[in-house]
């Protein structure tokens, strides 16, 4: 299990900005945020959350891990869910599969260039990109 990266300098920036948050960090302390280290399973869990409650993506998500287990282009193949969501899903992945996206090279990619690549996939718009880059690929100054 990951956990978001940060140090002081990003915590101390967040106080100054805001004397409110300041405030929560401070009862708070230093917070851990699970992040996934797989650029797919991130990618299919924000198609899963789009337009939907984070209890409903969490549910939803669960149910596709207890039947997939680790949920990579090969797996989802099969995926039994009707929809939009499931169409993005499956066209990501028959792109990762052919080569025609491949994500380890993202990471090795400018914010600029990650975001166009994952943009040019259906149902990925600026918004996902970036929480992706954040959450995902931990790149700090996306916005």
């Amino acid at each position: 299990m990951a956990f978001f990266y940060y140090t002081d300098i990003e915590t101390e920036y967040l106080k100054k900005k805001d004397k409110r948050l300041g405030a929560v960090i401070d009862q708070l302390g230093h917070l851990k945020r699970e992040v996934f280290d797989d650029l797919f399973e991130a990618l299919v869990y924000s198609i899963v959350g789009q337009q939907v409650s984070t209890k409903a993506q969490v549910t939803i998500w669960n149910r596709i891990r207890a039947h997939y287990g680790t949920v990579t282009p090969d797996a989802v193949r099969g995926l039994g869910i009707s929809g939009r969501k499931a169409g993005y899903i499956l066209d990501a992945a028959q792109k990762i599969r052919t080569g025609e996206l491949n994500l380890d090279a993202l990471r090795e990619k400018d914010d600029a260039a990650v975001e166009r690549e994952l943009c040019a996939l259906n149902g990925i718009g600026v918004w996902t990109a970036q929480m992706l880059m954040t959450f995902c690929m931990q790149r700090k100054n996306i916005m």
